[in-house]
């Protein structure tokens, strides 16, 4: 089953038929088709999975979410589906019924990731017989990880310069009279003071 990179997205092509779910854009040869919003959800859930039968519940679970709808509402998408690409139920070429089952996307899927991959991330795409890439054939564009113990001594070291420099500069800006004597206030104390007695005749 091919599975799905929803963080990067994949480009599905299958004979002239494009299909981009980033950008929501459908393509039939060379141009642009417009379904609404439900069909295209299923579209791409068939080609996520395409040569595998997809149950209805998934289709429906899918588009809907896990609102109560008719499978009525499915069948009508599906043929709206088969109208846009070009396909009929009595000889399908792309989207064929399993009945009593769900659906099953029948074209030769090719896809390729819409935005680059790291090579541990490639994998081998069964819905197409497009040749594998291996993670040693492919460039990794990630730098490399240093190992942990030389990420110990390089914030060891940085920790260290940080203290230096703070030290250098609290000695730098140190108080102008740091060196002085310290200065000594005036206690305060008691004055007597001589008192004349006048005797008063």
């Amino acid at each position: 089953m091919a599975q799905s990179h929803p963080d990067c997205g994949w480009i599905y092509q299958c004979d002239d038929i494009v299909v981009e779910p980033r950008a929501h854009r459908l393509e039939r040869a060379g141009k642009s088709i417009s379904i609404e919003p439900k069909a295209y959800a299923v579209l791409v859930v068939l080609l996520q999975q395409a040569g595998d039968v997809v149950g209805k519940d998934t289709l429906l679970d899918a588009a809907w979410g896990h609102r109560h709808v008719t499978p009525g509402v499915l069948t009508r998408v599906i043929s709206q589906l088969r109208h846009a690409l070009g396909d009929c139920a009595s000889q399908p070429r792309y989207i064929a019924t399993v009945y009593s089952l769900g659906y099953r996307f029948i074209g030769e899927v090719h896809r390729t990731p819409s935005c680059p991959l790291p090579a541990d991330e490639l994998l081998p795409d069964v819905a197409s017989n497009d040749e594998l890439v291996t993670a040693e054939e492919t460039p990794t564009t990630r730098p490399p990880v240093p190992p942990p113990a030389t990420r110990w001594l390089a914030a060891a070291i940085t920790l260290a310069v940080i203290v230096a420099v703070l030290a250098a500069v609290s000695l730098w800006h140190a108080p102008a009279d740091a060196g002085r004597q310290p200065r000594v206030m005036p206690q305060p104390g008691l004055v007597a003071m001589p008192v004349a007695l006048v005797d008063l005749l």
